[in-house]
C-alpha cells in the first residue's frame, strides 16, 4: 500500500510538472 501510494504520488507529480511545462 505504502509503495503504491509512493508510486502513484510520484505519478501525480510528474503529470503536474510535465503539465505545467
Amino acid at each position: 500500500y505504502l509503495n503504491r501510494n509512493k508510486r502513484c504520488l510520484i505519478a501525480y507529480i510528474a503529470g503536474v510538472i510535465f503539465g505545467h511545462v
